[in-house]
């Protein structure tokens, strides 16, 4: 919720316009839990110490209103972004802000949507998967060599991410062809996540 900069008042809003009664309700009902959560959270950062405080979320959206109101002008000709397949709207309001205070700024961005394990964080695998139509002419360069494993698990691992039809395809390949990586398929006797009577 933070992350993409919304209140308990736009989450109501956005839910009116939820056509099924089925989600309409439970959305209701899963805003009337965290409601007083998410007030007592923000509250708390306001009591602690002489200066309020802010968390993580809070200082994305906070930079993003000081560089569109022109509090913050700083000249950037680079923004490299490592891990790109984990962005989330905050920070794609960022950067789409420094780009327009900046319209001769280059973007470089590195990620790999197989990786994408952010989304409990706010992470939009849209704008990874868009990018032009968020950030517009784009030169893509794939990496397709891994040096992490070998086949037969490069081949299997890569099988098993692409039943997904939302992930991108690729033709992974090791660094060596006679190299290779082994594996074992254990299956646990119990469902409590205790491993050491694995068969």
């Amino acid at each position: 919720m933070k992350s993409n900069n919304y209140t308990i008042d736009d989450l109501l809003i956005r839910n009116d316009d939820t056509e099924d009664s089925f989600h309409r309700q439970r959305n209701e009902l899963f805003i009337e839990i965290i409601q007083p959560i998410y007030e007592r959270y923000e509250n708390h950062l306001k009591e602690i110490r002489p200066i309020p405080e802010i968390d993580f979320s809070d200082l994305i959206n906070k930079a993003t209103t000081y560089i569109t109101n022109g509090q913050y002008n700083k000249e950037f000709k680079y923004v490299i972004i490592d891990e790109f397949q984990d962005i989330s709207i905050d920070r794609y309001k960022l950067v789409k802000a420094i780009k327009e205070n900046n319209p001769a700024c280059k973007l470089f961005c590195v990620g790999d949507d197989w990786q994408s394990i952010c989304r409990f964080s706010g992470s939009d695998i849209a704008l990874f998967k868009e990018f032009e139509e968020y950030f517009g002419f784009t030169v893509k360069s794939k990496i397709e060599t891994t040096y992490r494993f070998h086949n037969p698990l490069l081949n299997l691992s890569s099988e098993f991410i692409q039943k997904n039809p939302n992930q991108a395809k690729k033709e992974l390949r090791g660094t060596s062809n006679s190299k290779s990586t082994t594996y074992q398929i254990k299956y646990s006797i119990s469902d409590n996540q205790d491993d050491t009577n694995t068969l």
